[in-house]
């Protein structure tokens, strides 16, 4: 680095990928009007050992600085808004000057050696994100009630947290709660009152044993408990969450969502693909919004709900690999269904009426062992591009194989029947 005593006046520095840079000159000293400090991805140790004071210092950037081993002393830039040590894989201890950092912001500590951010209480009023992913030696969550105005937190993939300190109850602006890759059990006991929370992340907490009580959590548009393979059951304040926009549950032990009609008037995404213990869909007729289903590999899933046919806003519905023998009888409406995926449904004896889904784009049915003809309903679907039918059981196939242009769509797919070939076979009989 540069002397910098003759520029005095200084408020932003980058240094950001200066690769070879690994010393701070002292003369940094003097830029008391310094706003921005930015030294990402540099080779720097330690900044300086003494005490500096930066009055006007706003945002502190040192991510990915592989060799840093030690924070600075903060105590003499108390107007910080934003410190980035992300990627700082040496790092393993906190400052104890951020307690004097009340007008901190954000604070971004992930894929670092940290252990424990802080002891007690630290009062940070102004701090609204805590990142501190992948931290895979932090073992619990800081005491955060001093830290009211969190809106989003991520402890996501530390792979050794296994507690939720009780102070998030207390985090009444919290809107988005990402853990997924943790050891956690339980998130909370009881009731919690966190009515901004929009968003809850568990995916992949292969502890986790129960869905916390989330009717203080009304508000809730994401819940993700994906691949929580210990979790095998719904906590019925479910029910209460109608602004929810997504659910994902695949990769859980779920038997039954929910029983009978529960109203989810927001719900656009429902995944319980590869739930292997669910028998069957659960009652969707309260939810008429849903515009993506997949019960993909839910290899024990043998009956879907006849609500499906109310659902006049789905585009994509997932259904391969289950024990499911029909999908539906007579006529189902779904003006706006583009993907239809059955592939690998061994037990399904037959297409259903398609005549209502004039809009499908995709279906596949590859490996739908007892398919051996076409519903006619397929003659009115003028909007297909895509059809997979390959290990089926058709008769008199016609040797023509068809692929689209790069220049009608990005994905290159191979059909074993070409449309005009399935047309003229179709009017033919």
């Amino acid at each position: 680095m540069p002397n910098l005593t003759k520029a005095p006046k200084l408020e932003k520095i980058n240094f950001t990928k200066c690769k070879k840079l690994s010393d701070v000159h002292p003369s940094i000293k003097v830029l008391k009007q310094l706003q921005e400090l930015r030294m990402s991805c540099t080779r720097i140790k330690q900044l300086r050992t003494e005490l500096m004071v930066f009055e006007n210092l706003k945002t502190f950037d040192l991510s990915a600085c592989g060799n840093l081993i030690k924070i600075p002393d903060l105590s003499g830039a108390p107007n910080l808004e934003k410190i980035d040590f992300s990627y700082c894989r040496n790092l393993g201890k906190f400052h104890s000057s951020i307690k004097v950092l009340k007008r901190l912001q954000e604070l971004r500590m992930s894929n670092t050696q940290i252990k424990q951010l802080w002891k007690g209480l630290v009062v940070l009023p102004n701090l609204k994100e805590l990142d501190l992913n992948y931290c895979e030696n932090l073992i619990e969550i800081p005491d955060l009630s001093g830290a009211p105005n969190l809106e989003k937190i991520d402890f996501s993939y530390c792979g050794s947290l296994c507690k939720v300190h009780p102070s998030i109850k207390v985090l009444k602006r919290l809107q988005k709660l990402k853990m997924c890759g943790t050891r956690i059990k339980q998130l909370w006991k009881g009731w919690v009152v966190l009515p901004n929370l929009k968003e809850l992340d568990l995916m992949c907490c292969e502890n986790l044993i129960e869905m916390p009580d989330l009717s203080g959590a009304p508000n809730l548009e994401k819940i993700e408990f994906s691949y929580c393979e210990s979790l095998c059951k719904f906590h019925s304040s479910i029910k209460g969450l109608k602004r929810l926009q997504e659910l994902e549950m695949s990769g859980t032990q779920i038997k039954q969502p929910w029983k009978g009609l529960v109203v989810f008037d927001n719900l656009k995404e429902l995944d319980l693909s590869c739930c292997e213990n669910l028998i069957e869909t659960p009652d969707l007729s309260g939810v008429p919004n849903l515009e993506k289903i997949d019960f993909s590999y839910c290899e024990s899933l043998y009956k879907f709900h006849s609500s499906i046919k109310g659902l006049k806003r789905l585009q994509e519905l997932r259904m391969s690999c289950t024990r499911i023998k029909q999908l539906w009888k007579g006529l189902a409406v779904l003006p706006n269904l583009k993907e239809l995926d059955l592939s690998f449904s061994e037990n399904l004896i037959e297409i259903p009426d398609l005549s209502e889904a004039p809009n499908l784009e995709k279906i596949d049915f590859s490996y739908f062992r007892s398919l051996c003809k076409f519903h006619s309903s397929i003659k009115v679907l003028k909007r297909l591009q895509e059809l997979r039918m390959s290990g089926t059981q058709m008769l008199n196939r016609p040797r023509i194989w068809v692929s689209q242009s790069r220049s009608q769509s990005k994905n290159r797919w191979f059909l074993p029947l070409s449309l005009l070939a399935i047309r003229r076979q179709l009017k033919n009989h």
